[in-house]
């Protein structure tokens, strides 16, 4: 979010959620209506933001997918596997 204010210009975020408790999968969706980026060019950039999101979902045992061009906004999805709730309670 903080990236779609800094840089995106955009109009409109829409935001997803979704879960399923059965096998411990989280979806998140991110579009927005800005202006676009390079993608391959924002991940060799040198910066720690593009990295930080990739590191951050990895250690979520998932994956993500960045869609963008310019002029036409971007989306962001994740599919993850954060522990469930009886993972953490069986290992507390």
């Amino acid at each position: 979010m903080h990236n779609i204010v800094k840089h995106a210009n955009a109009d409109n975020v829409l935001i997803q959620i979704q879960t399923d408790y059965a096998s411990g999968m989280v979806i998140i969706s991110i579009e927005d209506d800005g202006q676009g980026m390079n993608v391959n060019a924002a991940m060799n950039k040198g910066g720690l933001g593009m990295k930080s999101l990739y590191s951050r979902v990895q250690n979520l045992r998932g994956s993500i997918a960045i869609e963008s061009q310019k002029d036409a906004g971007t989306a962001v999805y994740i599919n993850c596997f954060p522990k469930s709730i009886q993972e953490k309670e069986l290992t507390t």
